[in-house]
């Protein structure tokens, strides 16, 4: 039990360390977007595109097919070893690449068919436009996805990890550089931009598959029909159908935001980004090392251990993002100034952004939860719960949405997101069979010590704003010793306050990681 637990943490930090990687090479990508492209109608219309094919692909890929996958996946390499393991991923990659081809081949000609013939203005025009471009990133996202949860199944985390470093890392050649070059005008340099998406697509792809034939895989099209398939089918089914409902619920946000004016987009976009950092970094991290893991405890029917191993799990992803949130919504000016005020996102931009940045991080530990907790129904084989929870989800956000945006604009509709991440918390952790249990008291000291930390953090700011002023270099020097003073207040509240994870967490834990290194 205790090498299990030191292998998932070590496997977390495995997972987080790359999840870093990619999420810095973003931050990077994004503000090499954001001060090329400002918030105009070009930046708010490729953000729009990008969301159709990423909407199918959490959808299809990173959703409901690989969360019905892995259980099946995990009971066929229990049952039958790693050939049927193989056997069975090949019946689903073959489906999955058929499927995913005639859905590319329809929505391509259907969104460079539509502005045309109805006449929509110019924002919809150039984001149907440049999303029938990058539509074709759905197939090799998808496929990745297939074989990003076929290489989890079987203990392989680091590959995985590492495929969105190879996109961020295609996009921002193709703006730093490409669109430097070659891009004169606004349309151009986005036009470079889709090029990027697309090669950075293939990689993707290719990454996990050399991974996964390096351990024996062998790739061939295969359409026969077994068991095994029609389960994963059954499970996909309303598993699918629970995700496009939160898929469309994405799609008409993002619609309600891209008719409010041509900078709502670019600014809820940017202010979700961030906030998915941490999300990244240390919620998906959690999730992708406890589900295969839970989903196999499942299997072999050993209640009690999965119990405990997702209580850990829920556990350590709300004392990561709790604090995480209160850091963002106290930093959020600074980090804004610093990190994406050049070239055209100007001063204005940034106040724009600030308090929509500040309403999205209340929501960040609610959107941990809920990953955490749908994780854990997929791992039963249970997609009904988490359908039922989307169906509200859906409801509960199209109204608020329609209803604060009319008399808080912008700021409605991000208010609105936050309101309904905590009503699908709520939701799930009510039907969940078990949820923190005695572990309760620890989220309270989490909490507490959350508080603390954003108080005199928020403090120790306002007492250096009276000497250093504003500017770049004043915002650098708040986010260099804030964030490091804010780490150290909160570690400190935890000690102090007794937190049950503290001693294994750093005593047996980052001792363990050094000992082994000398």
């Amino acid at each position: 039990m205790e090498n299990s637990k030191s292998r998932n943490l070590l496997n977390i930090l495995i997972v987080g360390g790359s999840t870093v990687s990619s999420r810095i090479a973003g931050l990077f990508r994004d503000i090499l977007i954001y001060s090329t492209l400002g918030t105009g109608i070009h930046c708010s219309a490729f953000l729009f595109a990008f969301t159709l094919p990423n909407l199918f692909r959490r959808l299809l890929g990173e959703g409901a097919l690989t969360s019905a996958l892995i259980p099946v996946l995990a009971n066929e390499l229990e049952s039958s070893g790693k050939a049927g393991f193989y056997k069975l991923l090949n019946k689903v990659l073959s489906r999955v690449a058929v499927l995913l081809a005639g859905m590319v081949l329809i929505g391509c000609v259907l969104m460079w068919t539509v502005p045309e013939r109805l006449q929509l203005g110019e924002r919809w025009v150039l984001g149907l436009q440049y999303g029938a471009i990058l539509f074709p990133y759905l197939l090799m996202i998808c496929l990745s996805a297939v074989c990003g949860g076929a290489l989890n199944s079987i203990g392989r985390f680091a590959a995985v990890a590492l495929t969105p470093v190879a996109l961020n890392l295609c996009m921002i050649f193709s703006m730093g550089v490409l669109a430097v070059l070659f891009g004169e005008t606004p349309r151009e340099k986005v036009l470079w931009l889709c090029g990027g998406v697309l090669f950075g697509g293939f990689l993707q792809f290719a990454m996990p598959g050399f991974a996964l034939w390096r351990t024996g895989w062998k790739p061939q099209l295969d359409f026969h029909n077994s068991p095994e398939i029609q389960r994963t089918w059954q499970l996909f089914v309303p598993g699918v159908a629970g995700a496009s409902i939160l898929q469309v619920n994405l799609l008409i946000s993002r619609s309600l935001a891209f008719s409010l004016e041509e900078s709502t987009v670019a600014i809820l976009f940017l202010a979700s980004r961030l906030v998915e950092l941490p999300l990244g970094i240390f919620t998906i991290a959690v999730t992708t090392v406890v589900f295969p893991q839970i989903a196999k405890l499942k299997v072999q029917k050993e209640h009690d251990r999965f119990h405990a191993i997702f209580q850990r799990g829920l556990l350590w992803v709300l004392v990561l993002t709790i604090p995480a949130s209160v850091g963002l919504g106290v930093l959020a000016e600074p980090i804004l100034d610093f990190l994406f005020k050049w070239g055209v996102f100007d001063d204005k931009s940034v106040q724009q952004t600030v308090p929509i940045l500040q309403i999205s991080a209340i929501g960040l530990p609610f959107y941990s939860a809920v990953a955490m907790y749908t994780r854990g129904f997929h791992a039963q084989e249970d997609m009904k719960t988490p359908l039922r929870g989307s169906v509200h989800v859906l409801i509960c956000n199209v109204a608020l949405s329609l209803i604060l945006m009319k008399f808080y604009g912008i700021y409605g509709l991000a208010t609105a997101g936050v309101i309904t991440s905590l009503w699908q918390c709520t939701f799930l952790h009510r039907h969940f069979e078990t949820g923190l249990g005695i572990l309760n008291l620890d989220l309270l000291r989490v909490i507490l010590a959350s508080t603390i930390m954003g108080v005199l953090c928020h403090l120790l700011w306002q007492f250096e704003t009276k000497y250093l002023g504003t500017g770049k270099i004043s915002s650098f020097l708040y986010i260099l010793n804030l964030i490091p003073f804010g780490v150290f207040v909160f570690l400190t509240s935890l000690w102090a306050l007794r937190f049950s994870e503290f001693d294994e967490m750093y005593r047996k834990i980052i001792l363990r990681l050094f000992a082994r290194r000398s």
